[in-house]
Order: C-alpha cells, then structure tokens, then sequence
C-alpha cells in the first residue's frame, strides 16, 4: 500500500578481509554511487567468493539486489548475513525491511521486536515495525510506535499515511485529519501524497483525500488512476454529475478502463438513468470481463431498479464465470434473499463464506437467510455471536432488530429490539431504519417526545423516504399538530407516487 521505505546500507563499510576483497567491494561502492547497480552486483559477488562469511559484504549484496526489486534473491544474501553475525543490526534490520517489502510481516515483526529488545532507541526499527504492525492491522501499536517519534514520521507521506490509517482506526480522527493536512504544506514524492490520500478516502474523510488528490494534479505519473479516484470521491459525496463529466472526459481521451465504465454506471443511476446505468456496466464487463465488480453493481442497480429477476440472472451468471469468487455468491445470495428465496439464499451465504471465512456480510447475510427460512435458533445464534465479535457494528445490531420487529414480536422481543435499536444510533448516529423504527416503537408505546425525535431525524436524513413521511404524519395528528399533518402527508404521497 505504501511506496517502500529502505533502510540503507553501508556499503563502505571496511571489511578486515583480504585486500583483494576489499577493492572489489570499493569498486562496487563506486558503481553503487554512479547508479550502475549491475556491476556493483557483479564486483560484491567477487568479493565474496574472497571472504564468503563478511556479513557486511552480504548486507551489501542484499541491499543491491533489493534495489533493483530482486526481493526473494536479496533475502538470501541478508538471511546469511544475520546468520553470519546475528549481532549486526544493519543486517537484521535490512531483513526485516526486505521481509516487510516481501509481505512476509510476521518475520519482519520478530526481526524488529529482537532488534528493539536489543536497542530500545533505535528509530529506524521503530519506524518499521510501526509501518509493518500498520500492515497487520495493529492500529493501537502502530499508532504508539509511529507517534513516539514524529520529526521522523514527518518526512516521508508514506510514513505520515501510516500513522493516519492508524489513527483513523484508533478513534482519533482529528488527528489522523491534521497530520495529512500538514502534507499539503510539505513536498513529497508524489506516489506518497497518492497514497496518504488514499487512506484519507478509505477513511471517509473525502475533503482531505480530495485535496491531496489535487495536489498532485501536474506530477502524478497515472494520471488515469488519479482522475478516477478524484471522481470516484466526487460521487461518494453526492456529486454524481460533475463524476460522470469527468469520468466522461476520461473515456474521450480514450483511457475508458472497465473501472471507469463501472463508476460511470454507479453515476447514472445515483441520477435516475437505470437505463443507461445498465448499458454502461454491459460496457464495463466487456471492457474487462474478468472485473469481477462490474456485475456485481449491474445486479445492485437491477436490484434498485426492482428487476430482480434480471439481477437474479446477472449474479447466477456472475458465479459461473467466477466459481471461486466470494464476491459472486455473496452477490447472489443477496439478490435470492431480496426475493426471499431463503432456503437457496442460505446455500449461497454458506458457499461465500466457504471462500472467504472472514466476510462478515457474508455471515450475517446467512443469520437473515436462515431467519427468513425458519431457522430461528440457527440465526439468532449467528446474530449473537456475531455481535459479540463485532460490538462497534451498528449494521448488525440494526438488522437483527429489524428482523425481530417484522416477525410479530411479543414483549422480549421488542424490548430486545429496542435495546439493539439504541445500540446502532450510539454507535453510528446515521442509521435512518434505526431512527425509523425507535420512532415508530416510541409512538406504539405512546412516548410522543422520543417519537418525535427519532422520526424527525429519519426524516432529516433521508429526505426522499415515503414511509418516514407516514410515521411523522400519525405523529403529528396525535399531536394535533394539523399543520404539519397535512404537510406530511402532502410529502408521503408524492414520494409514494414516485414509488419512493
């Protein structure tokens, strides 16, 4: 994810081998320094075969190779070089850099960690195993190791991205948000900046990403890669027009990829044109048939179309070209569940996390398919459970709830429900069902003031939604609120003649 970060190499360092060795490793250093990485390669492997058993000529070597991407070959020569002289801390650390670069991060941890144990103040060790327990989603020691030394992290984006991914999963938001704003101050090889700003979106913090983004406007080397995710962050914040003329642009320039053609898709139907959103993503697939993606958003726009039997049709075609694709099921034991095709919903569920254990839309799609096939035990088992591994979860809570409350709840049930409800507006204030139904259980329940607010906040956040009108409009009658009931009530019909 990040541009590699290096630790360098001593290549001058005075080996107390025979002189003969000694020149050729000079001379590598030369080659080194005028950027002739062959050669220098060429003059270590001569000094070696002079003094086999110098770990500093070995970390040397390692270091050329890894330079000129030969990771696996480098690995090699630092592997003896640590066996060598397991003392050599430019060589274990080297290691662990070239393990890290490898993907190899369980190796690189316990390098580091020896290393540490060691030389507790050793920066450069530090830096890189906050950047590999980044890479291993240990945000909370990514986060304490990054952060321990700033003026370090602070120059390079890469590093700085680093510790705002952590922080970003570590609840400081804030945080994470400053550090990358101070990258817009600071010069930075571009792939770096790309990349902080990738984190910033994967964050949801779009202002930021987009900025950096734009930053690197004149010097980023992919400049389709960077106009798509500038486009991309355009339609997730409700800019779907000004996406679509410049993912547009892009395809006129004749740099229409099967990715751009997807989101161009996505951009026609956040607009109302199903139509063309369909034959946009007929494109993307024969752009890229192998996009895996691609039918997926057709058979979620033929799904928000509610042509579920053309959805139906995309996703079962979509698992026989991709038999070993999660994605594929998963897509498809959604469409089945919408057209509570439960019994088959739950075969799909199963085969998708047959392939990837750890999806968790795929399980508790499986939890819903199973309650809707009359498995309630199975499926409130898998609710519980998966609860309890996920409790910061909102969606979780709040489709359990909704299942509990749409299957003629008695009392515990609907306490239960209200209690989960409560749980996923804590957890994410944003939840329009969730506010929906509290509202609607408030209002059973004859507490008119939480039903007002739950109802009113539904309604603020999605606008567009008929049966949040209804809810209010009934609230407001009880309240003898006859204005406002006949406003409501104005608002749900032309939503509900919309078929909203």
């Amino acid at each position: 994810m990040f541009a590699t970060l290096w630790i360098s190499v001593n290549l001058l360092a005075a080996p107390e081998d025979p002189a003969a060795a000694k020149q050729h490793a000079d001379k590598a250093a030369g080659y080194v320094q005028s950027g002739d990485l062959a050669h220098a390669e060429t003059e270590l492997q001569t000094a070696l075969r002079l003094a086999p058993a110098d770990s500093s000529y070995l970390t040397s070597l390692g270091g050329i190779l890894g330079m000129q991407g030969k990771l696996r070959e480098a690995n090699v020569y630092f592997e003896r070089a640590v066996k060598a002289n397991p003392a050599d801390a430019t060589a274990r650390r080297n290691l662990a850099a070239n393990q890290w670069r490898l993907g190899d991060l369980d190796a690189a941890k316990a390098n580091l960690e020896r290393l540490l144990r060691a030389q507790p103040e050793d920066h450069a060790s530090v830096l890189l195993l906050g950047m590999v327990s980044e890479n291993l989603h240990d945000y909370a020691r990514a986060a304490k190791l990054l952060g321990s030394i700033p003026d370090i992290v602070k120059e390079r984006p890469e590093t700085v991205a680093a510790l705002a991914s952590a922080c970003y999963h570590t609840a400081q938001r804030e945080k994470a948000h400053r550090l990358l704003e101070d990258l817009l101050t600071r010069s930075g090889e571009p792939q770096g900046i790309f990349a902080a700003a990738g984190v910033a979106a994967e964050a949801g913090d779009y202002g930021i990403a987009e900025k950096l983004f734009e930053s690197i406007r004149a010097s980023y080397p992919d400049q389709t890669r960077l106009a798509y995710n500038l486009a991309l962050i355009q339609y997730r914040t409700g800019r779907p027009a000004e996406s679509q003329k410049a993912l547009l642009a892009l395809i006129s320039a004749g740099r229409g990829t099967g990715e751009v053609y997807d989101l161009l898709g996505r951009c026609y139907q956040a607009q109302g044109n199903t139509s063309q959103a369909i034959r946009t993503l007929d494109t993307a697939i024969r752009q890229d048939p192998s996009r895996e993606s691609s039918y997926a958003t057709l058979a979620t726009i033929l799904i928000d179309a509610n042509r579920l039997p053309a959805a139906l049709a995309a996703a079962t075609e979509m698992t026989k070209i991709f038999p070993k694709s999660a994605l594929a099921f998963l897509t498809e034991a959604q469409v089945q569940l919408k057209m509570s095709q439960y019994i088959d919903a739950v075969q799909a569920y199963r085969r998708a996390i047959e392939l990837e254990p750890s999806s968790l839309d795929a399980q508790a799609g499986l939890a819903s398919a199973q309650w809707g096939a009359g498995m309630r035990a199975e499926a409130q088992s898998g609710f519980d459970r998966l609860i309890k591994q996920h409790p910061r979860d909102a969606f979780l809570n709040e489709t359990y709830a909704t299942l509990l409350l749409d299957s003629t709840p008695d009392d515990a049930a609907e306490n239960h429900a209200a209690a989960l409800l409560k749980t996923a507006v804590d957890l994410d204030p944003s939840r329009v069902e969730s506010h929906y139904r509290l509202g609607n259980l408030a209002l059973k329940n004859g507490s008119s003031g939480d039903a007002l607010q739950h109802l009113e906040t539904a309604a603020r956040l999605a606008p567009g939604e008929s049966k949040i009108q209804f809810a209010l409009a009934r609230l407001y009658r009880r309240l003898g609120r006859a204005d406002d009931t006949t406003n409501a009530m104005s608002r749900y019909e032309k939503l509900k003649a919309a078929g909203k």
